[in-house]
């Protein structure tokens, strides 16, 4: 809360995530790996590029949970086994638009 305001005023002030009025766009990408250097700030700046707000990626190649703020200020939250050699795993990009309806 800023500037002293309550709870109640400060979520008064977020648009709500669902509403007919709000045009939203969510994806999908099977993207092969995130795990070598550099693919997540390009996952980032490819959904910046289309608009997207909400991305879903399959084939993440990460183990563990976990959630990271990007440089840019998005966020993954993403999940992957820890057995699973790098194989699999999955993970939700959100811009920094949608971090307060999370």
């Amino acid at each position: 809360m800023h500037g002293g305001e309550s709870q109640t005023e400060a979520l008064g002030q977020m648009r709500p995530l669902v509403h007919p009025n709000n045009v939203m766009k969510i994806g999908n990408w099977n993207v092969r790996t995130l795990y070598q250097s550099g693919t997540i700030a390009q996952a980032s700046r490819e959904i910046m590029k289309r608009d997207i707000e909400i991305m879903g990626y399959s084939e993440t190649h990460w183990t563990g949970q976990g959630k990271l703020v990007l440089e840019e200020g998005d966020t993954i939250i993403y999940s992957g086994r820890e057995d699973d050699n790098h194989r699999g795993g999955v993970g939700v990009l959100m811009t920094k638009l949608q971090q307060n309806h999370s």
